[in-house]
């Protein structure tokens, strides 16, 4: 038992130190070329507008040199006037290319032509550039955002322990197939799983790493318009904005249109009610009225004493005199 344990010990530090030595000298090997390279990639950060000259074209970013490891993001925002064939365009340009559609998103209507989709492609990074130059000529670029991310240290670090824990399965696979007891062979068989499961955890990583580095992630947000953003010039804005308000125009009489019929039951509804009201009120009886400045004669005669009833002092100021 003694025995197996110092047997095990051995093997753990022989798989650290293999492990360390196969770190140092990835990293001594990887260190010339990330020196001849370091110059280009971090330079992408410090000036990025000056390589992008409006047209879609990209001048800036270097193509990943095998001797570093860089991840390539980017996001585009593009308008264009046709919406289904640019779309269309875009997604056979990344199949082309051997990239594919990671995801998407679409919102809006063709009837208000205002269409959007945000589509996440994943490019080969051979190919990178190529497919940002292709979608300038798609439609119009108005934003463009590229960053870079190197990931070398963090790869070689990873490589160095999937590295090691290699060399310490291969060990203690060997002991288990010398192992005497029952117990030496359950013990070696619990490190052995736990070997394997950083090496799978490790593997899993580096696997990313090269999914990453080998495929560059490109977002483009694609934006059905009826004018394309203009240059700031007094012409294109008063073109512009003729254009906007002329679409707004024809916006809101459809708008209108829509309400209406969103409306036509509830009017006539309300048309129905205020015909029976005007009906109602043309069967109603109406009381009579006597006409004015005319006495009610009936009311002034007494028929007790059949006689007339006086004069009054107006119509006796009215007689003329006689004398």
């Amino acid at each position: 038992m003694k025995k197996m344990l110092s047997l095990l010990a051995a093997a753990a530090l022989t798989a650290s130190l293999a492990g360390c030595g196969a770190s140092k000298s990835y990293a001594s090997a990887s260190r010339p070329a990330i020196a001849e390279t370091a110059e280009g990639a971090y330079g992408v950060s410090d000036d990025l507008d000056a390589g992008f000259n409006g047209s879609g074209e990209s001048t800036v970013l270097p193509e990943a040199s095998s001797a570093r490891k860089i991840i390539y993001t980017s996001q585009l925002d593009v308008e264009t006037r046709d919406f289904d064939s640019s779309h269309t365009l875009l997604r056979s340009t990344a199949a082309e290319l051997g990239g594919y559609l990671e995801s998407s998103t679409c919102y809006g209507s063709a009837e208000n032509g205002d269409r959007c989709t945000d589509d996440t492609y994943r490019i080969p990074a051979a190919h990178y550039q190529e497919f940002l130059n292709s979608v300038g000529d798609i439609g119009s670029i108005t934003y463009r955002s590229e960053q870079t991310e190197d990931i070398t240290s963090r790869y070689v670090d990873v490589q160095a322990r999937i590295d090691s824990l290699e060399a310490q399965r291969t060990r203690l696979q060997q002991l288990r197939d010398q192992a005497d007891t029952l117990e030496d062979l359950l013990t070696i068989e619990s490190q052995l799983s736990e070997v394997q499961y950083q090496l799978e955890s490790y593997t899993a990583q580096r696997t990313l790493y090269d999914d990453q580095v080998d495929y560059c992630t490109v977002t483009v947000s694609l934006s059905e318009v009826q004018a394309y953003t203009p240059v700031n010039t007094f012409s294109s804005r008063l073109s512009s904005a003729f254009g906007e308000s002329l679409h707004g125009f024809v916006r809101f009489w459809q708008d209108l249109a829509i309400l209406l019929v969103y409306a036509l039951p509830y009017l006539a509804v309300l048309a129905v009610l205020a015909a029976l009201l005007i009906f109602a009120a043309k069967r109603l009886p109406r009381k009579k009225r006597t006409p004015s400045g005319t006495a009610n004669y009936s009311a002034l005669y007494q028929p007790s004493t059949g006689e007339k009833p006086a004069a009054s002092s107006d119509s006796k100021a009215e007689k003329p005199d006689k004398k």
